[in-house]
């Protein structure tokens, strides 16, 4: 029963703590950072999730990208990205985190290399609480396109093949920042 009431609990805790993010999405507090840095600390945190699946994940960057982003929520989002990639990979997938920069707007792509997603499900996998996951609460998706949004930019599933599934985001670096 202790069991029990400690799993419901951390359920509950996780569930209440997605649904304030999404009602009440904060600004942006910006500083400078390196997506370099931002992109290996989401590898380092998933990393064991990853490796329990049997899960390769991969950063490229054409070059590391100075930018003012507010970094734990981009984060954050990223994290609900890369999570959901891992848990879409078959066995010996892979993950790849790409990220370059146009002009002021930098792009961050997460592929996996699962299958396709049901058209079906397509139309809705932006909405609060849609969920295909037996322990989901449906908000991860909504919250990661709400900090790309905060930050003048979008979330959106812009290749859904089996194979090479991807999800990319965009976000507005408040200014240039000096390499």
């Amino acid at each position: 029963m202790f069991e029990i009431a400690t799993r419901e609990s951390k359920r509950l805790e996780i569930l209440t703590s997605d649904f304030l993010t999404f009602a009440r999405p904060s600004l942006p507090n910006r500083s400078p950072m390196r997506m370099r840095d931002l992109l290996s600390n989401v590898a380092g945190i998933t990393k064991a999730h990853a490796a329990s699946r049997s899960v390769a994940i991969t950063s490229k960057l054409t070059r590391d990208i100075p930018v003012e982003i507010d970094a734990p929520q981009v984060e954050s989002a990223l994290l609900n990205l890369v999570i959901n990639a891992i848990d879409a990979t078959p066995e010996g997938g892979k993950i790849e985190m790409r990220a370059s920069m146009t002009g002021d707007v930098v792009c961050i792509e997460i592929e996996n290399s699962g299958s396709s997603i049901p058209p079906a499900d397509c139309a809705q996998i932006f909405e609060p609480f849609f969920t295909t996951k037996p322990a989901g609460t449906g908000l991860g998706l909504a919250i990661a396109r709400g900090a790309a949004k905060a930050h003048g930019g979008d979330l959106w599933l812009s290749d859904n093949r089996d194979g090479r599934v991807t999800f990319s985001m965009t976000l507005v670096n408040s200014r240039s920042m000096a390499v």
